[in-house]
Formats: C-alpha cells, sequence, structure tokens
C-alpha cells in the first residue's frame, strides 16, 4: 500500500493509494464496510504488500483513476515477506 488519504471532500468512506510505482494511472481503494475479512487495508503500513480478493474494479472517469472497492465481502491480507 502506499499511503493512507483519509476521508477527503467530506467522504465517509476511507481512501487509500494503493501503487507500486509501476501504474500508469492511479489506483484507490475505497473502502465500503469494514469487516473482519478486509481489517488488513485500515492496519497497513506503507509500503506493506496486500492480496484482494473478491473486489470490485472500476474506472473513475472524473479522477482518471482506477478504484478498488473494498466492502465487507472483500478479503484483504497482508503479504509476509
Amino acid at each position: 500500500m502506499s499511503e493512507a488519504l483519509g476521508e477527503p471532500r467530506g467522504r465517509r468512506e476511507p481512501l487509500f493509494k494503493v501503487s507500486d510505482g509501476s501504474e500508469r494511472a492511479d489506483h484507490y481503494a475505497v473502502m465500503t464496510r469494514e469487516s473482519l475479512l478486509n481489517d488488513d487495508l485500515l492496519a497497513a503500513g506503507y509500503g506493506d504488500p496486500l492480496v484482494f480478493e473478491n473486489v470490485l474494479l472500476l474506472w473513475n472517469d472524473d479522477e482518471e483513476s482506477y478504484n478498488l472497492v473494498v466492502d465487507g465481502e472483500t478479503v484483504v491480507d497482508r503479504v509476509v515477506a
């Protein structure tokens, strides 16, 4: 994970920039519902590698970026090095 962006512009959902430095368009993870399955996203630190399962990937025309929509059914795990 690159960085937690908090709740910008009045958002209620936590927003995180996700990056490995090679992408041409920005990628963001938007947590719409917190659960035990995805709490590693909230606990991850800068540079922690993550694996996402059952995530919805959407293109955001307004921001020209990809959004990974993380809901209560999404599994997020930290990768152990």
